[in-house]
């Protein structure tokens, strides 16, 4: 029996792909709600999810290449309190690598998204410090980020 599956389903195939199994097995697909009958409509309906989720897809690279150009070798700059010993006080995060980004770009990148080089998930000292955002599949910006001392 032919039928279109509508979840991935481990060794047997991904979500949207035509299958043949034998009656017991469609059966089972059938009632679990993982897959449905090939129709001609159902057919048709598994081309158009396809083409929307491409057509996502292509925005999402295109948003995704504009951010790029737009941030791509940029320097923002945060200040930051010292202790007596000329330490920093706190740490710079993803998230305030991101709202540093919002604020001087008009950019909105999560925080997921931003990868700090080095063992360390935070900033932790004064100076420049380079930051990889992974915009999309294959589009990655480096950004540096200039850590300074407040002044009083």
């Amino acid at each position: 029996m032919k039928l279109v599956l509508l979840k991935d389903i481990k060794g047997t195939g991904k979500s949207g792909e035509v299958i043949e199994v034998k009656d017991g097995f469609a059966r089972y697909l059938l009632n679990s709600k993982s897959a449905k009958e090939a129709t001609f409509g159902a057919l048709e309906e598994v081309k158009a999810k396809k083409k929307s989720k491409e057509r996502e897809l292509a925005i999402a690279k295109e948003n995704a290449q504009k951010i790029f150009e737009k941030i791509n070798n940029q320097t923002i700059t945060l200040k930051i309190a010292a202790g007596i010993s000329g330490k920093i006080h706190e740490s710079i995060t993803n998230a305030k690598i991101s709202d540093a980004l919002k604020k001087e770009f008009d950019v909105d990148i999560d925080r997921r998204k931003i990868v700090l080089s080095g063992s360390e998930h935070v900033i932790k000292t004064f100076g420049m410090h380079s930051v990889n955002i992974q915009l999309f599949t294959g589009i990655s910006a480096k950004v540096l980020v200039n850590v300074l001392e407040i002044n009083e």
